[in-house]
C-alpha cells in the first residue's frame, strides 16, 4: 500500500504518513485513524507506537504464536497473530 493510499484512507496528511512510514511516531489520534482504516484494533496500533504496553498474557501469547509460525513470511505471521487474537477475544466474550 502506498503512503498516498494510506493517507487518503485514514484521512491523514500525506507528509505525516510518509514520516510515520520512515519511523516517525504518530499521535494517538493518528493511531486511531490508522487502526480504523486498516481494520485492526486501536490497542494494537497504540502499542506499536509506544503509547501502551502489552499485558503479560498478550506478550506470552505473541511469543508462543511466533514460535509456531517461525517459518511463515512476516506478512503471514502478522495476519496469523491478528486472526488468533480475534479468535481469543471472541472466546473470552463467549465465556
Amino acid at each position: 500500500m502506498s503512503a498516498r493510499t494510506l493517507s487518503l484512507g485514514a484521512r491523514l496528511n500525506h507528509g505525516a504518513v510518509s514520516r510515520y512510514l520512515a519511523g516517525g511516531r504518530p499521535s494517538p489520534e493518528a493511531c486511531k485513524k490508522l487502526a480504523t482504516f486498516l481494520e485492526v484494533p486501536e490497542s494494537y496500533v497504540l502499542e506499536l507506537a509506544g503509547y501502551t504496553t502489552p499485558s503479560e498474557a498478550d506478550r506470552s501469547f505473541v511469543e508462543r504464536v511466533a514460535r509456531l509460525t517461525k517459518d511463515w513470511s512476516a506478512e503471514e505471521r502478522e495476519l496469523g497473530i491478528e486472526l488468533l487474537r480475534t479468535i481469543r477475544r471472541q472466546k473470552r466474550g463467549a465465556e
